[in-house]
């Protein structure tokens, strides 16, 4: 799991960014806020978050400046492999929309 501030993944070009499909996770200090899953880098799909107006750009917008600070992890389908298991035993589907559909149900942003 890689993880930056959601300010740093926008705008530090030092950061990495994990360059397969990723499932990455948006955090406060006590609450997920968000979920989601991405082929293209995390800081792309973050930029058209705020630029789309969807509910986690805006909720960012809203909490400026505090909202810098929240965290955003970074997984790999591999990584959410327990996940996988724990919400779907029976199936062998290791694909982007079941890991993002595992996490949801792990983690209830």
């Amino acid at each position: 799991m890689l993880e930056a501030t959601f300010h740093a993944l926008l705008f530090d070009e030092t950061i990495r960014d994990p360059e397969e499909p990723t499932i990455y996770v948006v955090r406060d200090e006590t609450s997920i806020l968000y979920v989601g899953k991405t082929t293209d880098p995390v800081c792309n799909r973050l930029w058209r978050h705020l630029e789309g107006g969807s509910y986690l750009g805006l909720l960012y917008l809203e909490h400026r400046p505090i909202s810098k600070r929240w965290r955003v992890e970074m997984y790999t389908v591999a990584e959410c492999e327990s996940q996988i298991r724990d919400a779907y035993p029976d199936t062998r589907a290791r694909d982007l929309d079941t890991a993002e559909q595992a996490m949801i149900r792990a983690l209830r942003p």
